[in-house]
């Protein structure tokens, strides 16, 4: 249980909503390095079987023209992490784009330029290192920023933008073979989860230049239809973010937004459920040493969550850390109190 001056955190944002404070500010955590020497590293996926968490991740060289996928071993004591590649597909300038599903299968995207239709899609078992071919509704490349989620019913979804930054959604029954593609919305950086219920949230980022994006999110019935957008907060500057489905059957959307009084961008969260109700907002990480960019989450050990996300240090250069979080996001039952 968080605790702030002698409150729980749920009692403490109850106290503070009355006084009119829409953000909550949660215990800090130790953030603890991963990779901090090399050049660029992009998306990051965490994996957690048993007692092992895992986290793996994109590194590019200084011209965006090479990148390969590696990973390290979380929380066992070592002070930083001892980072293995993976060696998959070496026949490709370009293996990025992690993505975990059930623990077990790790997705990745391996193309000769980031831009462009002739990428292959690659289902990894981890536990014995088979590689798969995944069939996808159109090519693809590691520009398309795929990313995969499973569902509550063991169906995997896939979301990934496409043409003049369209966003989709495919679905698959055995993993391999994504099929009903769907169009959303127009965007970048697209994420997808499930709810506990079976409907679905779509997450995207939007906004005229990079200093000036908001994350939306739109709701998904069983039927297909889709709900009218909705800002995840009404801050000036969100992005990158990352939905993790809750023990209560939530959806935690985790993001990044710019800090008050400078440029660099902060660490929140919020909950939201299949209505599109949201939270109090909980900020993880306010620090000035860091400058947060495409946070991944996954939960472990009951309702703890381990948390990675890049430093982003300059235009091409980025370190990798993570954080131990005790718990979820204040509960969708936490409003947040209406302006006026």
């Amino acid at each position: 249980m968080r605790v702030i001056f002698g409150l729980g955190i749920t009692n403490f944002i109850k106290i503070c909503c009355l006084f009119g404070c829409v953000v909550a500010y949660a215990n800090e955590s130790k953030v603890l390095p991963v990779d901090t020497g090399t050049q660029y590293i992009g998306f990051s996926t965490i994996s957690v079987a048993g007692s092992t968490v895992k986290v793996f991740y994109e590194i590019y060289d200084a011209d965006f023209k090479h990148a390969e996928v590696y990973n390290a071993n979380l929380l066992n004591g070592e002070p930083t992490p001892q980072r293995e590649e993976l060696n998959l597909a070496k026949k490709y300038n370009l293996t990025a784009l992690p993505s975990f599903v059930s623990n077990k299968y790790l997705y990745i995207v391996t193309s000769q330029k980031y831009w462009g239709k002739n990428g292959s899609v690659l289902r990894v078992n981890t536990e014995n290192n088979a590689i798969e071919k995944v069939v996808m509704p159109r090519g693809l490349s590691v520009g398309s920023l795929l990313r995969f989620k499973s569902l509550t019913d063991g169906k995997v979804l896939a979301t990934y933008r496409a043409g003049k930054s369209n966003i989709f959604v495919a679905k698959s029954k055995d993993g391999l073979n994504f099929v009903g593609e769907q169009s959303i919305t127009v965007g970048t950086m697209p994420d997808i989860s499930s709810f506990g219920d079976g409907r679905l949230i779509s997450t995207y980022q939007a906004g005229p230049d990079l200093h000036n994006m908001q994350v939306y999110f739109s709701i998904l019935d069983k039927s297909g239809s889709v709900s009218q957008p909705k800002r995840i907060a009404e801050h000036k500057n969100i992005h990158d973010a990352f939905t993790l489905l809750r023990s209560d059957g939530n959806v935690d959307v985790y993001f990044v937004k710019q800090a008050e009084n400078d440029e660099r961008l902060i660490l929140s969260r919020r909950c939201t459920d299949h209505q599109g109700n949201l939270g109090v907002e909980e900020v993880l990480l306010d620090d000035k040493k860091y400058n947060v960019a495409k946070p991944s989450a996954q939960t472990f050990n009951g309702n703890e969550v381990i948390v990675s996300f890049i430093n982003q240090t300059g235009p091409a250069s980025s370190s990798l850390h993570y954080m131990k979080l005790d718990g979820e996001a204040p509960s969708c039952e936490v409003l947040t109190p209406k302006a006026g």
